[in-house]
């Protein structure tokens, strides 16, 4: 009955394979939050330049955020780090938008009423600018909405948001992002753990086991020695005795502690039989909870791959896809020393849309 609890090898092998998998996941988001890293620095920096050109008062405050941003490395970039001046810069272009809205008003004719976003270069530059960001970034579900409603925002002619509310809606956005990534690689890495444990788990269950054997061989060996003396002890009797009711006497002696020998050993091989059974059940039952839970998140990482690896404008591979592909293809060559061609094609008129 305990072999039939034992997890076989095969299913142990199953598990590791699927473990190195789940590594691959992880390592995929590490990039992914890189990538949005990057991206997150990105806005920053071209909406930093626009307000060079909204407001050339404010060029040296910009100037001075988008230098420390550049230094900041793209897995380790931190909105956090610039907060307080980009507040201190929000609020002096919030001031400068207050401004410009009663000359907004006063130029503002029946026929093309103007609106709060568009009452300089900025505002034209930051609509263009900030779709473009956002359709670089594969979101989550939860976040989807907020992204396309966002854009519906700022592509809408009538709309009145101000430029700078609509940057930090980007900036904000994306950043809830970079959290979303942070927490999903967070859960990750704790089943990743959970399945490291298990794994031990099992390799200390499988050495208890050939611990348990080798115990249970030598006990055999000492019972099986032990009734050989005994064996020995009445043939040695029966060659010397004289007396019929001594050597009767003598071989009941011996008879029952054989048998007490042979029913404590029965007794210790069914105490250990039910410890194996049951430390196999519980291990039974911790592998099939870790089997759904994997299954689980195998199709959530397939799901997280698809957006990932996709464009959200165009629906083809993304950059990340072709870094990743890039580095597969690499691998087999060195692993298999064979050449690797590489053809690139840019079939896209994005340069002349921007």
């Amino acid at each position: 009955m305990a072999d039939e609890a034992t997890p076989n090898p095969s299913e142990d092998e199953d598990y590791r394979e699927r473990y190195e998998q789940l590594l691959g996941e992880l390592g995929r988001l590490e990039e992914h939050d890189q990538e949005l890293g990057g991206l997150l620095r990105l806005t920053l920096t071209r909406v930093l330049f626009a307000v060079d050109k909204a407001y050339p008062a404010l060029a040296d405050a910009a100037s001075r955020i988008r230098d420390k941003a550049r230094k900041q490395d793209d897995h380790a970039f931190e909105v956090g780090r610039l907060r307080g001046e980009l507040e201190e810069l929000a609020s002096r272009i919030r001031e400068a938008e207050a401004r410009s809205q009663p000359e907004t008003v006063a130029t503002r004719t029946d026929a093309a009423p103007a609106s709060h976003g568009t009452h300089n270069g900025s505002a034209s530059h930051v609509r263009e600018v900030l779709p473009l960001l956002l359709d670089r970034v594969a979101f989550v579900d939860s976040l989807e909405g907020r992204r396309a409603r966002l854009i519906a925002t700022i592509d809408d002619p009538g709309d009145r948001t101000l430029p700078s509310i609509l940057i930090d809606r980007t900036a904000t956005l994306i950043n809830d992002m970079r959290q979303a990534i942070e927490q999903e690689k967070s859960e990750l890495t704790r089943f990743l753990e959970q399945v490291t444990q298990a794994l031990a788990d099992i390799d200390q269950h499988t050495q208890l086991q050939s611990d348990d054997l080798a115990v249970q061989r030598d006990a055999r060996l000492k019972l099986d020695d032990s009734l050989r003396q005994h064996v020995d002890l009445i043939d040695a009797h029966v060659e010397s005795a004289e007396d019929l009711d001594g050597l009767r006497q003598v071989v009941r002696e011996r008879i029952a502690r054989i048998r007490q020998q042979v029913q404590s050993f029965h007794q210790s091989e069914e105490r250990r039989q039910d410890e194996v059974e049951a430390d196999n059940e519980r291990l039974r039952q911790r592998l099939a909870q870790l089997e759904g839970q994997t299954r689980l998140l195998e199709e959530q990482l397939k799901q997280s791959e698809a957006k990932l690896f996709r464009d959200n404008l165009t629906g083809l591979p993304n950059r990340l896809a072709f870094d990743h592909r890039v580095r597969l293809e690499m691998a087999r060559m060195r692993r298999d020393e064979t050449p690797l061609a590489l053809a690139i094609w840019d079939l896209d008129r994005f340069k002349e849309i921007n």
